[in-house]
């Protein structure tokens, strides 16, 4: 059964890389009545203390010669995360197109995503990214938009270059499903079985349906598959054993009388639910015309912690489920790809490559290097990386990035609202 459903999954992906399609993507983010009644006093409190972590991190980066432009980029920081309040407190709708482009072994996705911005005439943020299946994203430098007018958007990014080398969940089109990942299964076909370990998988037959289950989730925006497959293999400590025990998974529901396409998802505990409620056929292919995006969120109050058996349990707690975002994503067209391309025609023989693989987060270790044809693996990206280090004058050891890579952007993409701020929970001062 396995085989058989590993094998669907990956005919199905082979055949979305030869269409192209459009979406229309409508993104609601509700209120949160949580934070109704905070005072202004507190909101401010709460920037002032983001705003001393981004000015310390930019004080430790900005290039010499560039010291006055730190107050201009504080303020504007200031601006943006008032503006996020504001978005959190009384929810924000918007909608969006983007178009996908299968190349037989790469797909090209375009889109442009609104933006909350301090700046006067940018009405969004647009991107190119292209997609290696289970690989890692090929990416253009974003573009600021003053339209979301589609057919402007599209002839805009069609001429940006591709200019840098991320990690495959960094995708920041496909954050409207939590996961980019989520966005790479669904929208380009990939089968899900790149993000999902084996031995953590196991596949159950549920009337013509196949549910598909893993306890192990793959979604690291910072780091590239080849090093995600480490330290999670077994529970090595009493506390993981029990936690494997509870039998916590993600959940796909698989189809085989529509190609094996994903029918439904569901996270660990239902914090995010992704149901296709409308399907098309297109030449044989069964193509989802309709994906219902729903996430929740659990508040708790009161109760009493306790430890059992090693792990921490809160007792007579009220917990209320309460949904923060609805995403309905509708299928607009699809064709077959008349124009197949090959991915030297986005990389072009002396294009200069900025390559992130090496990691964003602790440091950043970036590769600068000229694309003659072929990108290199990781061991020759650390050797780049240690020879560019050794040509550096010690009083710059450290690799100068654009200051976009160290300052929360300046414009926040309204989708991101309730991930940017569930990574960073809100305390009362």
């Amino acid at each position: 059964m396995r085989t058989s459903v590993k094998e669907g999954l990956l005919q199905r992906q082979q055949r979305y890389l030869q269409l192209t399609t459009q979406w229309r993507i409508r993104v609601r983010h509700f209120p949160n009545t949580n934070y109704a009644n905070l005072s202004q006093q507190w909101v401010e409190k709460t920037i002032d203390a983001q705003i001393k972590e981004t000015e310390q991190l930019l004080k430790e980066r900005i290039d010499d010669g560039k010291e006055d432009m730190l107050p201009s980029l504080i303020a504007r920081e200031r601006e943006r995360l008032r503006k996020t309040y504001e978005a959190i407190t009384q929810g924000h709708e918007y909608e969006t197109l983007i178009t996908i482009e299968g190349h037989r072994t790469f797909c090209v996705a375009y889109g442009a995503l609104e933006a909350i911005s301090g700046e006067e005439g940018i009405r969004g943020i647009g991107y190119k990214e292209l997609f290696l299946p289970g690989s890692y994203i090929l990416k253009s430098q974003h573009l600021f938009l003053p339209s979301l007018d589609y057919n402007t958007v599209y002839q805009q990014l069609s001429r940006v270059r591709t200019e840098k080398v991320m990690p495959e969940a960094s995708s920041s089109l496909f954050e409207i499903f939590g996961s980019p990942l989520l966005g790479r299964i669904l929208l380009l076909g990939e089968t899900p079985f790149h993000w999902l370990p084996e031995d953590f998988v196991r596949i159950e037959q549920q009337n013509s349906l196949y549910l598909l289950r893993s306890r192990y989730w793959y979604y690291d925006k910072y780091q590239i598959r080849e090093k995600w497959l480490t330290g999670y293999e077994k529970p090595d400590t009493e506390v993981q054993e029990q936690i494997a025990q509870m039998d916590l998974s993600v959940q796909f529901l698989i189809d085989p009388q529509r190609n094996f396409s994903i029918s439904r998802f569901e996270d660990v505990n239902g914090q995010q639910v992704i149901e296709v409620t409308q399907w098309r056929e297109y030449n044989n292919v069964w193509i989802p015309s309709q994906i219902l995006v729903k996430r929740f969120t659990y508040d708790v109050r009161g109760g009493q912690l306790v430890e059992s058996g090693g792990i921490p349990t809160l007792l007579g707690a009220e917990v209320t489920k309460r949904q923060t975002a609805q995403v309905v994503i509708e299928l607009i067209s699809v064709s077959e790809t008349h124009e197949k391309r090959k991915m030297e025609d986005f990389l072009h023989p002396d294009l200069n490559l900025k390559d992130y693989r090496l990691g964003i987060t602790p440091e950043m270790r970036a590769v600068s290097y000229t694309f003659t044809g072929s990108l290199p693996n990781l061991s020759e990206l650390e050797r780049m990386y240690k020879e560019q280090q050794q040509q550096q004058p010690p009083s710059q050891a450290q690799p100068s990035y654009p200051l976009w890579a160290w300052v929360p952007p300046a414009i926040l993409i309204a989708l991101g609202i309730v991930w940017y701020i569930r990574g960073r929970r809100l305390k009362r001062g």
